[in-house]
């Protein structure tokens, strides 16, 4: 089953590119919503399809509940490995560079990632990257115009990123870019390019986090409810006192559950609401200056600022769920007392 599942998956990277995250669609509140958010926005193209096919499968209610069962960490598992990583890389260095910033790098990325061929995508990884990017440093330095437009202000300003920004990625990127021997050509880069992908890793890592975390406390919620479904059915039936006590405590183990969930999803929630606003600010500070390294920054910025808005929605229909699970609990715990 997993053989096929995989090359069901496989065939479909082909097709479905990756989206942002849509809120509101279908039935908030169930498992098949949930999925169809994993098939547009996971980062890893092999999740993504994994999850379109069980959504399109022709029983796709027993599917959706394989993929959250067992397909969905199988594939993780199949995702991490080398090529899977490869076309990942390829991916991400697509999605962050533009023709008119780092055209040698945005041109090798994108035949990397269209050939569909892992010994071109593992050569991308391996060398073309590297020469893409020393081919656009290369054009940006004959012109000069981008190491003559920083100014120290520029300095300044990626040195508080190094320090304050949110996400630990950018944070990461913009200290490599203002270390001590750090040249203007590092800062011009991280302008260039290494701000948006550290930024893209962040997004990646958040929404990677939100998925996994929510596939085990879903797939241990069906055990539970079945559980305590069950433990009701045989109070109704016995009518002891025994047989109330554990459906009680059923039902309490249920709502009990929702608690990590639902405080999870509420930072989770804030997080992006933080994001969301630091990207908007950093779309008007790029849109306000002048020279070639800021304006690499503001579609990234504003790009940025939708997903992290999307992220919020996102997190708010899930806080709604487990919200609901609570309620339903504390139903079936009120049912069994009466």
């Amino acid at each position: 089953m997993r053989r096929r599942v995989v090359l069901a998956a496989t065939s479909l990277l082909l097709v479905l590119p990756a989206a942002p995250v849509q809120a509101g669609v279908d039935d908030p509140a169930g498992d098949k919503a949930f999925v169809r958010i994993v098939a547009t926005a996971h980062d890893y193209p092999i999740v993504r399809a994994g999850a379109w096919s069980a959504l399109l499968s022709s029983d796709p209610d027993a599917a959706v509940a394989r993929f959250l069962a067992t397909d969905y960490e199988f594939l993780i598992q199949r995702a991490q490995q080398t090529a899977h990583r490869n076309l990942e890389f390829c991916t991400r260095v697509r999605d962050t560079t533009n023709k008119e910033h780092t055209p040698e790098v945005h041109a090798a990325a994108t035949y990397a990632v269209a050939s569909g061929s892992a010994g071109i995508q593992a050569e991308f990884v391996r060398t073309g990257y590297a020469a893409a990017q020393l081919r656009d440093r290369q054009a940006r330095e004959a012109k000069g115009e981008h190491e003559q437009a920083l100014v120290e202000a520029d300095w300044v300003f990626v040195r508080n990123l190094a320090a304050h920004d949110p996400g630990e990625q950018v944070r990461a990127s913009a200290t490599w870019a203002t270390r001590p021997v750090a040249t203007n050509t590092d800062l011009v880069e991280f302008f260039a390019h290494g701000w948006a992908y550290g930024a893209r890793l962040d997004l990646e890592k958040h929404r990677r986090s939100g998925f996994d975390n929510e596939v085990r406390w879903r797939a241990r919620l069906k055990t539970l409810t079945e559980a305590a479904l069950a433990a009701a059915k045989t109070a109704r039936e016995t009518a002891t006192e025994l047989a109330k006590a554990a459906a009680v405590k059923a039902w309490q183990d249920v709502g009990a559950h929702s608690d990590p969930a639902r405080s999870a999803w509420a930072q989770a929630q804030q997080l992006a609401e933080r994001q969301a606003a630091y990207w908007a600010g950093i779309a008007v500070v790029a849109g306000g200056k002048t020279g070639p390294n800021w304006s690499a920054v503001v579609d990234p910025a504003l790009g940025n600022r939708t997903a992290w808005d999307n992220e919020q929605q996102f997190g708010q229909s899930q806080a709604r769920f487990w919200a609901e699970q609570l309620r339903i609990a504390q139903e079936g715990e009120q049912r069994v007392r009466l």
